[in-house]
């Protein structure tokens, strides 16, 4: 009782009440007992010596470390002396190559493909290699001239890469073939391939071969002789003239390119931008045994969904998601006929139009019956759901005045500007002059001077978003405005999975604090500037079943945890804080004076001087880590 009295003084007796505030301590309490006296066994045990070197991982950016879906495992390749040879928890193959490539476990198990290469000569363009497919330590395909885009599907039962045919003169006359499950495919004489520019144009990425977002299927265009053809799992559909291929950055800078080609939009480009690229087909949003693309028939442009062509037009704006928007049941895109610009859902034709939001595209709402899209019309902005336009608004936006200044940390629904509610509500920030506000489900919230974060709870029940008035910024929650300050961490603000409490991180002058529920709890936490990116408090977690909340803060040159306001040891770094599927455990790997641990619930495990992954729960309880201890890999393994 006396540390219910103690705790409850550092409660501020605001407006939402002390009755809410001595429940909240109440609950701090039960908790605190209820994390502190369960009991993991920990035990570690060598797997082999660790050989990684990482100077040779800095020159070599394939020889990264790979680690298996579960944490469990590792594998990357070593130099011996001009070669290099597999290394798989801590056994050295036998086999040595020129090189190894694309390492990569099979889902739900400890078995590695990978490429090998040999060089076999020299070219005027360069070395003749040979590369070969291998699966769990054995060659299974090649030899190719080369090879790449290796993946699972992530049900772990399927296998494709590309491979290109020995025997050709130049990298412009190479023939190509898509191996699925060891099977090679016809060959190709290109493969439609997604070119990703950042960093003033540079060439960054180059993918070919699309996986669903659940990794079940897999697509890729290809062309043989004239013709484009798109295959999905192995089939292959009709032939087309053209298939689309295109790139675009994430925000508001990006170019769009076709075929590595320029046309018609140049947003310029920042460096290091995040660049978000898909190669024909896409797949369903929420559900991937949909697909859709792109064909060029003569001169016109069809969109192509589970193999059946849509309407001609005279061009067809995409592929890039969410400019072609595909759900369990609609689909739109935009199109132009006679210069005219044409919205399309389910066939039917919107016109009337500039454009729309390449932002947000299309967004659908969760049980598939909306679909919402922003629509620019001579100067004016208006939000179109399920046909009929909301507005007219001066714009839309995710976010206003102060922009990520104190971010970003992500969730979910982090930079989207259209957000759909459990329930179908439909949700955005409007601008009329120099005021921002919130409509939700159809009607305008309060005037700010900018608002961010539209945040639903995941049963849809509340929203909450950031607001700006007055050089101040506070969090709406269900249209009740709370305390103000200097600024809210963009990215913190959350909701439990049960919807019933809410967190983000807040700054006040210098200091940095966690408000939960409305209140400030704990201590104020000292940062070098209001205005710097280095946060002391790291976002709030929420348990699974929403019992429990915990935050990482830095303080005095060290990290403490804080688990429903009680303050962990500290520590000299904190990684990987996290609670249990079941929410009645905590976890994290701690390390003070060069020696690291795995902890559980608050007991130390044993000793590392490196954390690899993890740890990780596993769905039965188990904890699992890998770390280095002198020079041997060691798993820590933890069980209830």
């Amino acid at each position: 009782m006396r540390f219910l009295f103690k705790r409850l003084l550092h409660f501020p007796t605001s407006r939402f009440g002390l009755v809410a505030a001595f429940a909240a301590i109440v609950g701090i309490c039960v908790i605190r007992y209820s994390l502190e006296h369960r009991n993991y066994t920990m035990q570690d045990s060598v797997l082999g010596p660790f050989l990684h070197n990482t100077e040779f991982e800095k020159t070599n950016t394939n020889h990264e470390m790979q680690f298996s879906e579960d944490g469990s495992h590792v594998a990357y390749s070593i130099p011996v002396g001009d070669k290099e040879k597999l290394v798989v928890d801590g056994t050295v193959g036998t086999q040595q190559y020129d090189w190894i490539e694309d390492i990569v476990f099979r889902p739900h198990s400890s078995e590695v493909a990978h490429f090998a290469v040999n060089i076999t000569g020299k070219e005027a363009y360069g070395v003749r290699t040979q590369t070969f497919f291998v699966l769990d330590g054995k060659t299974v395909g090649g030899p190719y001239a080369e090879s790449g885009e290796l993946h699972f599907t992530s049900d772990g039962k399927h296998l494709v890469y590309y491979a290109v045919l020995p025997g050709a003169i130049s990298a412009d006359e190479q023939k190509g073939q898509i191996v699925i499950d060891g099977k090679a495919g016809t060959p190709f004489d290109e493969l439609g391939q997604l070119y990703a520019f950042i960093n003033s144009g540079a060439l960054n990425n180059i993918r070919g071969i699309t996986l669903s977002p659940d990794g079940r299927h897999f697509g890729f265009s290809v062309r043989r002789g004239g013709q484009w053809i798109v295959d999905v799992d192995g089939r292959d559909g009709k032939e087309y003239d053209d298939i689309k291929n295109r790139a675009v950055a994430i925000g508001d800078y990006g170019r769009f390119i076709n075929n590595n080609v320029h046309f018609g939009l140049n947003l310029g480009l920042e460096d290091n931008a995040l660049v978000s690229y898909e190669t024909a087909p896409i797949f369903g949003q929420d559900d991937s045994d949909r697909t859709g693309y792109i064909a060029k028939k003569g001169s016109k442009w069809v969109v192509v969904v589970d193999g059946q062509e849509g309407t001609e037009y005279d061009e067809v704006f995409g592929p890039v998601s969410p400019l072609l928007g595909l759900s369990r049941g609609h689909v739109a895109y935009c199109a132009s006929r006679d210069g005219k610009f044409v919205v399309v859902i389910d066939g039917q034709e919107i016109v009337g139009y500039d454009s729309i939001g390449r932002k947000s595209g299309f967004t659908f709402s969760p049980d598939d019956e909306h679909v919402a899209f922003a629509a620019a019309k001579a100067g004016k902005w208006f939000v179109v759901l399920d046909g009929k336009p909301l507005g007219p608004y001066d714009g839309l936006k995710m976010e206003g005045a102060g922009g990520d200044r104190w971010g970003p940390w992500g969730n979910d629904d982090y930079g989207k500007d259209l957000v759909f509610n459990a329930d179908g509500k439909l949700a955005y920030f409007a601008q009329k002059g120099e005021k921002f506000f919130a409509v939700v489900d159809g009607l305008p919230g309060k005037n700010y001077d900018g608002a961010a974060q539209l945040t639903f709870s995941r049963d849809g029940h509340r929203l909450a978003y950031i607001a700006i008035d007055n050089n101040q910024e506070f969090v709406v929650v269900d249209g009740q405005e709370g305390p103000r300050y200097e600024g809210i961490v963009r990215g913190s603000l959350l909701f439990s999975s049960n919807g019933k409490h809410f967190a983000y991180a807040a700054l006040r002058g210098k200091n940095q604090l966690e408000v939960i529920d409305g209140m400030e709890v704990g201590n104020f936490y000292q940062q070098p500037s209001a205005y710097s990116n280095f946060h002391k408090i790291q976002p709030s977690i929420f348990s699974k079943d929403g019992k429990h909340v915990g935050y990482l803060v830095n303080e005095d040159g060290k990290k403490e945890w804080v688990i429903d306001g009680v303050k962990g040891s500290p520590y000299d770094d904190i990684l990987d804080f996290q609670f249990s599927p079941d929410g009645k455990h905590f976890s994290c790997a701690a390390e003070t004076n060069g020696v690291w641990r795995v902890i559980i619930d608050g007991k130390l495990g044993p000793s590392l001087n490196r954390i690899l992954t993890g740890p990780t729960f596993h769905s039965d309880g188990t904890l699992v880590c890998l770390g280095v201890r002198v020079n041997n890999l060691v798993r820590v393994t933890g069980k209830p």
